[in-house]
């Protein structure tokens, strides 16, 4: 970060642009020029600024628009409640510095606080405009945000936006102001966890090289997206990282395999990592002092149709299986992925209490330990509860799974308020109807991670029907992008539902006393910054992302 800032003091110095929507410098007289300044709800057309001889930038002129109807794209904006300028890009030698933050000392002196990123690859200035009326504006940078008081400011101005849905490094995140929702944000009762659980952010199952914000025309590099990902992980305060990407079973003959990486990419458009972007992913994360988690998806076929719940379907499944995951067991291995997951997302056969669920739980008993002596880190599972009487599984399992909104039952009442206390009192019930059934001695050993898990969207708990957040899909429940209607548009965002039922279930996490080691998940964590829906819906989603929820998230974890 050092030599980043030196670098931009230099840029300042040195450089001047012919481009009027980048910040200028004239070198001759020392004066930085930053257009479109947003300050205290008016919109100046420049912000002249100086270099002293303290290295400091002194503010020379500021010059109001006589036109300030709209809010300009790519403008800067001033953020009174933390003192920052915040400037989205500035262009130095080829190269684009990134949501450069600059601190307002009580004199009006500037320095640079932060730079978010230096790339040649990022930049997304062009394409459509969406002009959002009632606007709430907050910082990207996730230190730069004030919980409540960052999401109740309206902006009196309409706010312009250049392909909103595309753009990987904005300077603030913009929101219609009744996406917050009308019950309200929580109060945050009893945080930091100060020492104890760590936070493990599960990200998003899609990687699409070339397009990571997965909207349609959108573009941008993956890679240089994923450090800037890490990045966030580590302000917000995680300490772990989980991916997951997914398969097909290929079924189309009487021997079933599950497709690897690359099978899979030459059957079918994907979007999923190689295995050497997994390489890379596993090398990012541990430069940056994260450990990775390996979530295992098997979806259904090619044609993603479930295979049909039959002693003989699970007898062709239970050798791919076991060749897929004892692969896969020492390829991550082989390349330092912290934690693996032996039982799998799969769609079929393994919640029913009958003889093919059972089929596959005796293939886990033993397929365990062969796991086991090929992989180093951490093993966990996604059903202990289903392997009570499975001694190898109890005793090889390091870490349980467990999502709390699939055990948390809400009144009528509950479910329209989501009072925090109701949702801590029926948390901690929840968790204590949860693990009943465990013995003690297996509660000591095993680490269990809680996915707190509940989307932007209004009355999921009256309304608990999975929908796909990624694309168009017309029904709850299904995977099919065919049909010509989307449901995902018709459903309310609402930040304030998921942020109450986030802070309540962290507040039952920090008063349970049954479950000694525990971890907090939080699950589909977006790849990218956008906000508003595109193709994709992460106004919607069970992301917490730049939403009222990662803040709540952030001051928990503040150690």
């Amino acid at each position: 970060m050092k030599s980043l800032l030196i670098a931009l003091f230099s840029l300042f110095i040195h450089a001047s642009f012919a481009q009027q929507s980048l910040s200028t410098f004239d070198g001759s007289t020392g004066v930085l020029r930053i257009p479109n300044v947003v300050y205290n709800g008016d919109v100046y057309d420049f912000l002249d600024l100086q270099l002293n001889e303290n290295g400091l930038l002194d503010v020379l002129e500021a010059v109001i628009s006589t036109n300030n109807s709209l809010i300009p794209a790519d403008a800067t904006f001033v953020y009174l409640d933390s003192n920052i300028l915040v400037v989205p890009v500035i262009e130095f030698d080829g190269e684009y510095y990134y949501n450069v933050e600059l601190s307002i000392s009580p004199e009006l002196q500037l320095s640079v606080a932060s730079v978010e990123t230096q790339s040649a690859n990022l930049l997304f200035r062009e394409g459509e405009r969406t002009i959002v009326e009632n606007a709430i504006v907050v910082p990207s940078n996730l230190d730069s945000v004030r919980y409540p008081d960052s999401f109740h400011n309206v902006s009196s101005i309409p706010v312009e936006l250049i392909s909103p849905q595309c753009d990987l490094t904005p300077s603030a995140i913009v929101y219609p102001s009744d996406w917050i929702g009308g019950l309200g944000l929580p109060e945050i009762q009893g945080a930091p966890f100060e020492e104890g659980p760590e936070l493990t952010i599960g990200l998003k199952d899609f990687w699409q090289e070339g397009n990571p914000s997965f909207n349609d025309g959108c573009s941008g590099d993956v890679r240089d997206n994923f450090r800037l990902l890490i990045q966030r992980l580590k302000t917000l305060g995680a300490t772990r990282v989980e991916i997951t990407p997914w398969t097909f079973i290929d079924d189309r003959t009487s021997t079933w395999t599950i497709l690897s990486t690359e099978e899979l990419i030459a059957e079918t458009a994907t979007s999923i990592p190689t295995d050497d972007d997994i390489v890379w992913m596993t090398q990012v994360a541990h430069a940056n002092g994260l450990k990775i988690h390996w979530r295992n998806q098997i979806q259904g076929n090619l044609s993603s149709q479930i295979p049909a719940e039959t002693v003989e379907n699970m007898e062709k499944f239970i050798p791919a299986y076991e060749e897929f995951m004892l692969e896969r067991a020492e390829f991550l291995n082989g390349i330092g992925v912290d934690g693996m997951q032996f039982d799998c997302i799969c769609w079929f056969a393994w919640y029913n209490d009958n003889e093919v669920t059972s089929l596959y739980h005796d293939l886990l008993e033993i397929l365990v330990l062969e796991i086991d002596n090929r992989f180093d880190g951490e093993l966990y599972n996604e059903h202990q509860g289903l392997y009570l009487n499975r001694d190898n599984i109890i005793n090889t399992t390091d870490e349980v799974f467990i999502d709390l909104s699939g055990w948390i039952e809400l009144s009528a009442e509950e479910q329209m308020t989501l009072e925090p206390s109701s949702i801590k009192t029926r948390t901690i019930q929840a968790i204590d109807a949860a693990f009943s059934q465990y013995p003690q001695e297996v509660l000591d050993r095993v680490t269990v991670s809680f996915e707190i898990a509940s989307p932007s969207r209004y009355n999921f708990f009256e309304k608990r029907d999975a929908i796909e957040e990624t694309f168009c899909t017309s029904g709850f429940n299904t995977i099919s992008q065919q049909g010509d209607n989307c449901i995902q548009q018709s459903e309310q965002t609402d930040f304030s539902s998921q942020a109450r039922v986030v802070e309540g279930m962290l507040e039952g996490l920090k008063e349970q006393t049954r479950i000694p080691n525990f971890r907090v998940a939080a699950q589909g964590y977006w790849p990218t910054q956008p906000v508003l829906d595109g193709s994709s819906f992460p106004n919607i989603a069970y992301s917490v992302r730049n939403k009222p929820a990662e803040k709540i998230l952030q001051i928990w974890f503040d150690r």
